[in-house]
């Protein structure tokens, strides 16, 4: 196979998966359209010099998303402070520190999923991000319900002992994962 026809394949494979999951993290479907382009940038000069692995290229078009979408909202952030007065306003119920203290939770809930094994990182970010169903994620992952079920349990108590290792206020870290687990709605 020509290293263009597998781009291809991967973009047809991903794309709108991916796409899904930026446009939940900017909420701007021009921005998710840019940040998808670049995404697929990043892995054709990536395989350039490195050969493409296809059990691994999901991971990689995920976490380079993930920190496109970073960049964005820390420069969205740094625009809204020069916007003039009454254009954004910060929400009455959660001052500026909860939400620095709400992106670096986010962040760090990241960087632990790179150490999660594939399918459980999969499962997570499917019914995070993706938020599909239990019955979705079997049928997509090819696993049964109740070993998706206990994939995600597995993820929400690492994340929960990990998280609580680093120092997150423990209220704090109790919403959120009821947030990330589709318990809540914020």
């Amino acid at each position: 196979m020509t290293h263009e026809k597998l781009i291809a394949e991967i973009y047809e494979l991903y794309s709108k998966e991916l796409y899904i999951y930026i446009n939940r993290y900017t909420r701007s479907s021009e921005a998710s359209e840019d940040i998808l382009q670049d995404t697929f940038h990043n892995l054709i000069i990536y395989s350039k010099k490195h050969t493409i692995d296809k059990d691994r290229v999901r991971a990689f078009l995920y976490r380079t998303a993930h920190n496109l979408c970073i960049n964005y909202r820390k420069k969205e952030s740094r625009i809204s402070f020069t916007e003039p007065k009454g254009s954004e306003q910060i929400s009455g119920s959660s001052s500026v520190s909860d939400q620095i203290e709400s992106g670096e939770l986010e962040v760090k809930i990241y960087e632990l999923l790179e150490e999660m094994d594939p399918l459980t990182k999969s499962i997570f970010i499917m019914k995070k991000e993706n938020n599909m169903s239990i019955d979705e994620i079997a049928e997509n992952t090819g696993k049964s319900t109740r070993t998706v079920r206990r994939r995600m349990q597995k993820a929400l108590s690492y994340l929960h002992d990990a998280l609580k290792q680093c120092g997150f206020l423990l209220l704090f870290l109790l919403i959120k994962m009821a947030q990330i687990a589709g318990l809540i709605v914020s």
